[in-house]
């Protein structure tokens, strides 16, 4: 329980004094740091309340991991102090966990659709020719990938858009089950970040998952080359802008942004990249780029960033099968959902079509339903042991 309890006080930004705060001083803090370091025991009724601080349950705190979670990039300005590394990796485990447990409940499972750190790359254009390859393995071909959140979480790689200080960038992990197997990856960004922003980050941070080779500053540049490459693919680029350009237009590199969903400055720099525009071309087109004012805010309609669904859609369908209580329910998803309203029209009228005996027969049933739950012991008497005294 003491590393999920620091992870989860970490993830809500709490010191141990705030921690303190919001369970009414119940424990003291020098308590809570002993929780923490494996000293001592909170009791049952200790361990409710400080999971309803933690946002949780009792259960959830309690709960063995079944897999280890390993930090593969952390992409942050020099000025991210620890403290704030510490609270976007705490949040980061914890929205992560929360997907691997659901990922563990649905029936069938799901393998992860990429191979961690399957391409070796010594250069840029390596770097580039996996991000090929990697579309064709997923069966991409070569068109512009329309929602990259859905992509990804099609192949259980989980995109993460946590709240973050700007001086965070992105993230990427990966999900190692008892033996050792990769069964999940997951890649994060910021929330408040615009689509085309997004999309670059997510794709740069799949490349730190597939990708091995080189020192942190080249692999930082064969990322990049490989999220390019991966979003912008050569050929329909240049099917678009042919093979050389001497000049651009504005409005045709917004329509270009559009297509691709990347900024006009990662089109330009993929274009010099790929040496469709000479490299007097390119630095032209950045000097024109800052004196607009462009590096900023570009001109045109924003790319709105993607919304991951995959976690509430999944919650939705393990309640309805009865795969997690109501408590596992709040805490995925962030509510419950009124089940007696979705339906209650229907099995209204198909009820009142039966007759009162068939009506009489149906209410007995589940009136003996309700009496066995209500006569079932509750989570708090499960946790009223003697271990807990």
């Amino acid at each position: 329980m003491k590393d999920r309890l620091k992870q989860l006080r970490l993830a809500r930004g709490f010191s141990l004094d705030d921690l303190s705060a919001h369970m009414g001083g119940l424990v003291t803090k020098q308590a809570l740091s002993k929780y923490e370091k494996g000293e001592m025991q909170p009791s049952a009724s200790v361990l409710v309340r400080l999971a309803g601080a933690l946002g949780t349950n009792a259960a959830d705190l309690l709960r063995p991991q079944g897999f280890k979670i390993s930090m593969l990039a952390f992409r942050k300005m020099a000025s991210m102090g620890a403290k704030e590394q510490e609270s976007a990796k705490a949040t980061i485990q914890t929205e992560f966990e929360k997907r691997l447990l659901l990922q563990e409940r649905l029936p069938g499972g799901r393998q992860l659709g990429v191979r961690i750190a399957s391409y070796e790359v010594k250069n840029e254009l390596e770097a580039d020719a996996a991000a090929e390859s990697l579309r064709k393995e997923m069966r991409l071909g070569v068109a512009p990938i329309g929602n990259l959140t859905a992509l990804l979480e099609d192949h259980a790689v989980h995109v993460l858009c946590i709240e973050a200080s700007r001086k965070f960038d992105g993230f990427s992990a990966v999900a190692k089950d008892a033996a050792g197997a990769a069964v999940s990856a997951a890649v994060v960004c910021r929330k408040d970040v615009a689509g085309d922003r997004q999309r670059l980050t997510l794709a740069h941070e799949l490349a730190h998952l597939v990708l091995r080779g080189g020192d942190d500053a080249q692999s930082e540049k064969f990322a990049y080359r490989f999220g390019a490459g991966f979003l912008v693919p050569r050929e329909p680029l240049v099917r678009e802008v042919g093979e050389k350009r001497t000049s651009l237009n504005v409005n045709e590199l917004l329509l270009l942004k559009a297509r691709f969903g990347v900024s006009v400055q990662a089109l330009i720099r993929r274009m010099r990249d790929l040496e469709i525009l000479s490299e007097p071309g390119y630095k032209s087109a950045c000097i024109t780029i800052s004196s607009m004012g462009w590096r900023t805010k570009e001109p045109g309609t924003p790319i709105p960033p993607e919304q991951s669904t995959w976690l509430e859609r999944s919650a939705l369908r393990a309640w309805s099968e009865g795969l997690i209580n109501e408590s596992e329910m709040r805490s995925l998803a962030g509510y419950v959902p009124d089940t007696a309203s979705e339906t209650s029209s229907i099995r209204r009228k198909e009820f009142l079509k039966l007759s009162k005996a068939q009506r009489d027969v149906i209410l007995e049933e589940q009136a003996k339903v309700l009496e066995k739950h209500y006569a079932a012991a509750s989570d708090w008497d499960a946790l009223e042991t003697k271990e807990w005294q």
